[in-house]
């Protein structure tokens, strides 16, 4: 798949048995932490958890992660999920009817954008570990931004003539995109979040419109996909929302 001159690349996951249209989790993976790497199976494994459980799941880079070309850039990663979405719901595998967007962190601010962009096209949001203001958990300096993503290879090492238009593109108030959805929802963050302050769950859960629901995980840190427990409560979510 791609947008304008950048490759996304994508993954449909899907069960063995042919001839049926399939539910599909679309999983949204957050801003990266570090440089790539092979032995990281990422959210491959969840994928399989979720094809276990007899649906589909979609994994895919964004922008300027992993496997995508181009550079990471909120506002592309924005226009890439919609792509996503779209080219999802025209996949002869996959019922258009029942698409769920489940959003890891900053993933999970990028999702919340698109279902206000595409709300028909959404059955349901699960929001992972998910700031609702992007803006508060990141560096105040644009170029120290920059200078640690060019560090992981996620964007070129010379800052670019529009840093301050890149930078603006993570000032994304989440609680602003959950106020009038009418999707369920639901939201799922660690007591511990080192990165993500448990606050920000609170903050999202206030601010969400009805069907919501919180669950919050004793303990728990911010890479909650290698939490049994988040896990646990992704499946639940899914098999229950994906009843008609």
């Amino acid at each position: 798949m791609s947008r304008n001159q950048a490759p996304v690349r994508a993954w449909l996951c899907t069960p063995e048995a042919a001839g049926q249209l399939w539910p599909l989790a679309i999983l949204c993976h957050g801003l990266p932490a570090a440089q790539a790497t092979t032995t990281e199976h990422g959210y491959l494994a969840l994928a399989g958890q979720i094809v276990a459980a007899g649906f589909a799941a979609l994994v895919f880079n964004f922008e300027g992660c992993g496997l995508s070309g181009g550079r990471l850039d909120l506002n592309a990663w924005r226009q890439d999920l919609n792509l996503i979405i779209s080219a999802a719901a025209a996949c002869e595998q996959i019922d258009p009817r029942q698409i769920h967007l489940i959003g890891f962190s900053a993933g999970g601010a990028v999702a919340a954008a698109a279902l206000k962009q595409s709300p028909a096209a959404i059955k349901s949001l699960l929001l992972v570990a998910t700031p609702a203001n992007l803006a508060e958990i990141l560096p105040s300096e644009p170029e120290k931004l920059w200078r640690h993503f060019a560090a992981i290879g996620c964007v070129p090492p010379d800052l670019p003539s529009d840093l301050k238009d890149w930078y603006a593109g993570f000032a994304f108030d989440t609680t602003a995109a959950l106020a009038d959805r009418s999707c369920p929802l639901g939201l799922i963050h660690g007591t511990a979040d080192e990165t993500v302050p448990a606050a920000h769950a609170e903050r999202l859960f206030a601010a969400a419109a009805e069907p919501r629901q919180l669950k919050m995980l004793a303990g728990g840190s911010h890479r909650l996909r290698l939490d049994e427990r988040a896990t646990k409560l992704i499946l639940e979510w899914l098999v229950n929302e994906w009843k008609d």
